[in-house]
């Protein structure tokens, strides 16, 4: 699993180089906070490595069937990469976000657009605030996101392990 989470680091380093020289020469500008180049850091492609193998041993070792744990395992994975999406990158990027009072008639007070992520934005009592992360944050959050994806990892290894003591292999 460490030799994989290794590879998958390379890979994403490669391929990290790859985007952000794919948007020079594309003449477009290399925004850190987009979907895309957040996925393609080495430490989330090691991330999501560790738990995919980590569910496949946990499907392999509850189903014991070939061709149904893959199923299964392309499932859950489906799943984790949903519910990455839909909550947990929400959920952590309104963590620790910078709240300020800007003008909504001038661009005065406004986090630069292409080194924040701007959460949200409302207005209050006759102002404009917008709650941002700012660029500092961003290796916090993919550390913490990463660091989720392991945690995760090391459960499912522990339930495959566990439900091995209890039902070895014939």
């Amino acid at each position: 699993m460490v030799l994989a989470a290794v590879s998958a680091a390379i890979c994403g380093a490669a391929a990290s180089w790859w985007y952000q020289l794919a948007q020079w020469q594309n003449g477009t500008s290399i925004w850190a906070w987009r979907w895309s180049s957040f996925e393609l850091t080495p430490l989330s492609l090691a991330g999501w490595t560790v738990l995919a193998m980590a569910l496949a041993l946990l499907c392999g070792v509850l189903i014991r069937r070939m061709l149904p744990a893959m199923i299964a395992v392309v499932v859950l994975a489906g799943v984790a990469v949903y519910v990455s999406q839909a909550w947990l990158r929400p959920w952590l990027f309104g963590l620790g976000t910078t709240v300020r009072r800007v003008s909504s008639s001038t661009s005065a007070g406004w986090p630069a657009s292409t080194t924040t992520y701007s959460v949200r934005t409302w207005d209050q009592h006759g102002a404009t605030w917008v709650a941002y992360q700012p660029h500092s944050h961003l290796v916090w959050l993919e550390l913490a996101r990463s660091g989720i994806l392991v945690a995760v990892a090391a459960l499912a290894v522990l339930a495959a392990a566990g439900w091995l003591r209890i039902r070895p292999a014939d």
